[in-house]
């Protein structure tokens, strides 16, 4: 099994792959923030058009939220704020953080170039 598998496996993902463009892991901290509260999120992985975060914050689907992630754990051509609406919603378990799917609201938003 590829540590990919496996991870999907751990992570409980049970849907296929939907992505619009190629994902680039990420993994730095952040925040998502809705309705003038802003939560802890940790992001998992980014696209052209979207980004995979898990935060306590349980949003609904088609809320617009903005993502600000830890700029100094970011490659350089990467911005650290976006905006999008909430396009899929992962529960992970009770009690746990859930993984949020975000469709930005300019595509294209991130230009991802080999590192």
């Amino acid at each position: 099994m590829t540590e990919s598998q496996r991870a999907l496996q751990v992570m409980g993902v049970t849907s296929p792959d939907q992505r619009r463009s190629p994902r680039r892991s990420v993994h730095a901290s952040g925040t998502i923030s809705a309705g003038g509260d802003t939560y802890v999120a940790w992001v998992k992985d980014i696209t052209d058009s979207g980004v995979f975060v898990f935060t306590k914050y349980r949003p609904k689907i088609g809320e617009s939220v903005c993502i600000t992630l830890d700029a100094r754990k970011l490659p350089p051509n990467f911005r650290n704020s976006y905006e999008g609406n909430v396009l899929r919603i992962q529960h992970c378990g009770p009690g746990s953080a859930v993984g949020i799917a975000v469709l930005f609201s300019v595509l294209g938003a991130v230009m991802l170039r080999a590192a």
